[in-house]
């Protein structure tokens, strides 16, 4: 399990033990193929830490790839929400972005837009659909939401004028 792998890298640490800590390199390299693994790792060691300021540990860059490798499953993880928000922003920054699924990470920020507003900066509008795109207007024609939407990278009333006339034309033809 997550805490036993921890328990035992903290102790080839202390001992030094690189024969140790290569088998528990390899183990973990066969787990990448489990996001869950590498994020209850994360979440173990951030209750664990003393220091809540300050959570590193040394494999945290090892996790942080593995989760950005499969950042639309990363997505879907109900446990991905409860990590800290640099490490999602990290993990989304080092992903693909032509892998990366914008109609997922949309729905990942909705899910709790006051704590993921800033991760509007990632979205592709291009590469969102066109029922996301319309319910991303819906909310940013709600004043009391349109702060939120500050990271949007983009004028989406303009965009949304343009897609209408567009419609408007096709229509016409």
């Amino acid at each position: 399990t997550y805490r036993q792998y921890r328990d035992f890298f903290k102790l080839s640490e202390f001992l030094q033990s690189q024969k140790i800590l290569k088998k528990l390199t390899n183990y973990f390299d066969i787990q990448k193929v489990d996001v869950d693994f590498a994020i209850q790792i994360i979440l173990y060691e951030i209750e664990n830490s003393k220091d809540t300021d300050n959570i590193h540990f040394q494999i945290d860059k090892q996790m942080e790839d593995v989760l950005s490798d499969k950042v639309n499953e990363c997505f879907q993880n109900e446990k991905f929400s409860q990590l800290p928000l640099h490490c999602i922003y990290r993990i989304i920054e080092e992903s693909d972005m032509e892998k990366l699924s914008m109609d997922l990470l949309y729905d990942f920020i909705k899910s709790d837009l006051c704590k993921f507003n800033i991760l509007l900066s990632f979205i592709d509008l291009k590469k969102l659909s066109d029922e996301r795109i319309n319910d991303l207007y819906e909310c940013f024609s709600n004043n009391s939401i349109k702060p939120l939407l500050s990271y949007l990278k983009c004028n989406l009333e303009y965009i949304m004028e343009l897609r209408k006339s567009k419609q408007t034309i096709y229509d016409k033809l």
